[in-house]
């Protein structure tokens, strides 16, 4: 068993530290990790988006709130449950999710990781909403763009 002090916070560190301000330092790999498959989770949420339910117009209202929703219920690592609540604020019809191949690799890749990794993902997603969803937005107009092209 290590002897090993924790550095000393002063008030000020300790305050940021509880409101979520300071943590632990991130990799650019983590980091980038993390923004790639928040990207990813965006862009199956616009795939699900219950189109004969939902308003078409109100797509990243809504997917946005998913989001926010999912990680404001899920504070730890446990993705399948985020990805699940963010599903389904999105309606997405269960048979269209299972049969879609490129949806399920997607899911299985960002929820298989460790779970260092997948607490790290939720703060990120908690941190970066909007990011994500611009990223997100950006490779869905490009899907649309590939499919209209042929």
């Amino acid at each position: 068993m290590s002897t090993e002090l924790l550095p000393a916070l002063d008030a000020d560190a300790w305050r940021q530290t509880l409101a979520g301000l300071r943590g632990p330092t991130v990799s650019k790999t983590a980091s980038g990790q993390y923004r790639e498959a928040a990207e990813q989770l965006v862009y199956v949420l616009a795939i699900c988006y219950n189109r004969d339910e939902l308003d078409a117009k109100k797509l990243w209202d809504r997917i946005a709130t998913a989001v926010a929703t999912a990680c404001a219920k899920v504070d730890d690592a446990d993705l399948d449950r985020l990805v699940s609540l963010a599903l389904e604020s999105v309606r997405a019809d269960h048979a269209r999710v299972a049969a879609n191949d490129e949806v399920t690799t997607i899911v299985a890749d960002i929820c298989e990781r460790d779970e260092t990794w997948r607490t790290g993902f939720v703060r990120y997603l908690q941190q970066h909403t909007y990011a994500a969803i611009i990223h997100g937005r950006r490779a869905w107009e490009t899907r649309k763009e590939m499919m209209r092209d042929g």
